[in-house]
């Protein structure tokens, strides 16, 4: 009720939007990841031209910025520590660039991805009270680990912007090469200023509301596999009509069909649009999937070496907080892809574990068969349909960065 009655002072326009789905214990996950990515306008509901003017001027300041990095990595990084150091501000800025560029281009998809979510998919209490439970604290862990992500980034990035001033050299936020002595006012100050813009205004807002998007609709998904799988156990059982009934209200599925198949039609054709969604997600966030593989294995590797070679504690704590926000990331993308994978696969445990064998009519067992054989097929969230995001996967991306920083060790020996 807190959050709710924040919401509805502090952004009254996505309090309307979603007014509705504050009380589903999983649709509300999905205003975390609205509010910071309507900061830069570029939620895929905004419509208008501020919203490619805004787009515009970050593609021109990345190209800015990314040609003093790349400049600067063959100019002045002549030392494996400065050669970190700009690695880590290109892989930054890769993410920001890349992920507002995802978010712009496939506004459409991800419109139709969110008002399915928010209109077709089943209430969390669609269910009881139990399941209703089990979603909201699931999605709470969700949550919780979003806004860790969150905090962490968020603080980097401010320290990232205030410790240059406290050098007693004039220093910027990014190790950048200009052709032209940028020491001097204005210039200075300018170049700061658009440093301090991408880093400030640009860089968490679209990580992470891009970032929780995705973990709040694989959430959602997971959520609603979760009422599926419930829905599917009273198959046979004493709860079936009022079940049946419940649920073709939602669904729009006509209540005179033959009463040993309603509840199973009504399955069916939720269990294979959970699917179609999936398969969206999977064409949306692909793309995106491969660049966080590689974006986290630099991230996490660079930060490792960093921190291994300062003896400054401030320095220390400001790099821990940048190798933080990128393993949490890491983790939470393979966990709730993974989370997905498996509930999943859990339709047809379900199917198994109803009452199915006290059903008489043999077209009814044939289509039960058919959920499970279907549903034993992973879904799986890929990067680029190579990659499967999940448990193991972490884990390699993490040895991988270990043999990186190894080999970065060994270079500086």
């Amino acid at each position: 009720e807190a959050f709710k009655k924040v919401i509805s002072i502090v952004c009254p326009g996505i309090y309307k939007i979603n007014e509705d789905n504050f009380e589903d214990s999983a649709k509300y996950i999905l205003i975390y990841s609205q509010i910071p990515i309507n900061f830069v306008k570029l939620w895929p509901e905004d419509k208008g031209i501020l919203k490619k003017i805004l787009y515009g001027i970050l593609v021109l300041i990345s190209v800015i910025h990314y040609s003093s990095l790349i400049l600067a990595l063959f100019t002045i990084a002549d030392d494996i520590d400065s050669f970190t150091r700009v690695i880590s501000s290109i892989e930054c800025g890769a993410q920001v660039t890349i992920k507002a560029t995802l978010l712009y281009y496939n506004t459409k998809e991800l419109e139709s991805l969110i008002k399915i979510i928010r209109h077709d998919f089943w209430p969390s209490t669609a269910m009881g009270p139990k399941i209703d439970q089990d979603i909201l604290k699931y999605t709470k862990q969700v949550s919780t680990i979003s806004i860790i992500q969150y905090s962490c980034g968020l603080t980097f990035l401010l320290l990232n912007i205030w410790l240059p001033f406290t050098k007693t050299t004039k220093q910027l936020p990014h190790y950048a090469w200009f052709p032209f002595d940028w020491t001097k006012s204005p210039m200075y100050e300018l170049i700061y200023l658009m440093h301090s813009y991408f880093t400030g205004y640009l860089t968490c807002p679209v990580v992470v509301g891009y970032d929780i998007l995705y973990y709040g609709i694989c959430a959602n998904c997971i959520a609603q596999f979760r009422l599926l799988c419930q829905a599917i156990k009273c198959f046979g059982t004493d709860e079936e009509e009022e079940v049946t009934q419940r649920l073709a209200k939602l669904v729009g599925i006509d209540a005179d069909w033959k009463k040993d198949g309603r509840l199973l039609e009504v399955c069916v054709k939720y269990h294979q649009k959970l699917i179609n969604v999936c398969e969206d997600i999977n064409r949306i966030y692909g793309n995106g999937h491969v660049l966080q593989l590689l974006s986290s294995a630099v991230g996490i590797c660079m930060s490792c070496y960093r921190i291994s070679n300062e003896n400054n504690l401030n320095n220390i704590t400001f790099l821990f907080l940048f190798y933080l926000a990128h393993t949490s990331q890491l983790f939470i993308y393979c966990t709730i892809s993974h989370e997905l994978s498996y509930w999943s696969t859990c339709v047809s445990e379900a199917a198994y574990e109803s009452l199915w064998y006290l059903k008489l009519n043999s077209e009814v067992k044939k289509s039960l068969c058919m959920i499970m054989t279907r549903s034993q097929k992973i879904i799986a969230m890929h990067a680029y349909g190579i990659f499967v995001l999940n448990h193991t996967s972490f884990v390699a991306v993490m040895r991988f960065t270990f043999t990186l920083y190894t080999f970065l060790t060994t270079i500086a020996k």
